[in-house]
């Protein structure tokens, strides 16, 4: 009998070991799905990651480019050089673009803008106005992340995106996750409810 059980346990052991590593395999490949789901290209839709504790404020925009620049493509000429500065100039106001009340005294401390068409090096533009390498079917983001530090946190009980729909009418959708004091949450904000209340 004890030889019986030795054996079945010799035997089963490689094949529950295998099962496991197919188990773990299969639910790293649907967190990753699950992921792209997530962060998936959608015109109309950015997403916000919001986590905010203590004295700190972290903020985190995805969009495609299209939502904010109009266009996804290389910089056809000098108009869309222009709209790539207005917009990477308001991409670096933080608190006007996210409504956060001054009384709270939010101060950046970190930030990071990040698109392959922001920036003066453009791939595939030449200052000719030509483009070399644009593809209009190509698809293209921006990301964008802040670090604040308030002084006065308890006044900063929401955020106002009114000025980022209204700079950008390409914008119909924000799909926000939360991390405050009252916990964890998702909220979807739009033109008409543009506010996000902590």
């Amino acid at each position: 009998m004890r030889q019986l059980i030795a054996f079945s346990t010799l035997v089963l052991l490689p094949v529950l070991a295998q099962a496991h590593e197919h188990t773990q395999e299969q639910a790293e490949h649907d967190a990753a799905a699950t992921h792209a789901a997530l962060h998936a290209h959608e015109h109309g839709v950015a997403e916000l990651d919001v986590a905010f504790e203590g004295t700190r404020l972290d903020l985190e925009l995805r969009s495609p480019a299209i939502n904010l620049l109009g266009f996804e493509h290389a910089p056809a000429g000098e108009p869309d050089e222009r709209r790539i500065a207005a917009v990477s100039g308001d991409l670096q106001q933080p608190q006007r673009l996210f409504g956060i009340p001054a009384q709270a005294g939010c101060a950046v401390s970190e930030q990071e803008i990040d698109s392959s068409l922001l920036g003066s090096n453009h791939a595939g533009y030449n200052r000719e106005g030509t483009s070399r390498a644009a593809d209009d079917n190509s698809h293209s983001d921006i990301l964008a992340r802040y670090r604040l530090l308030c002084t006065e946190p308890t006044k900063l009980t929401q955020l106002d995106l009114s000025a980022l729909f209204a700079g950008y009418p390409g914008l119909e959708r924000v799909r926000v996750q939360l991390i405050g004091p009252g916990g964890q949450r998702a909220a979807e904000l739009g033109l008409r409810a543009a506010t996000l209340e902590f």
